[in-house]
């Protein structure tokens, strides 16, 4: 048992950084644990924040004209899912699906988000 624990401890604790791409969007999400930051290339995009066990947590952002980005958070165990929104503009901070999500910066055809856990 204590060597499982180790484990555990080993795999949450764990840094990764993925990038996925669709057409013209592409979403960087880098992780410790599960604060991420995020950054969206193009209109839209999503990735996964977190992920053990049958539990998972993904994000959705997508970017209008004027700036704006409306930040979705799903959160899957098992067969339950629940999902949570808000909308931002550059600099503003808001609770989502359990964390709090920052628009950090808005420069030209990308916008960076923090994603940080509310333990």
């Amino acid at each position: 048992m204590i060597g499982t624990n180790a484990l555990l401890v080993l795999a949450s604790s764990a840094s990764c950084e993925v990038t996925s791409s669709s057409g013209a969007r592409t979403a960087t999400t880098s992780c410790e644990s599960r604060d991420c930051a995020v950054t969206i290339s193009g209109a839209q995009g999503d990735g996964e924040l977190w992920e053990q066990g049958n539990t998972t947590i993904e994000y959705r952002v997508r970017l209008a004209d004027d700036q704006e980005a409306d930040v979705r958070v799903t959160v899957q165990e098992g067969a339950h899912r629940e999902s949570d929104e808000a909308t931002l503009v550059p600099g503003d901070s808001t609770q989502v699906g359990g964390y709090t999500v920052t628009y950090v910066e808005h420069t030209g055809d990308a916008a960076g988000f923090d994603f940080t856990w509310q333990d």
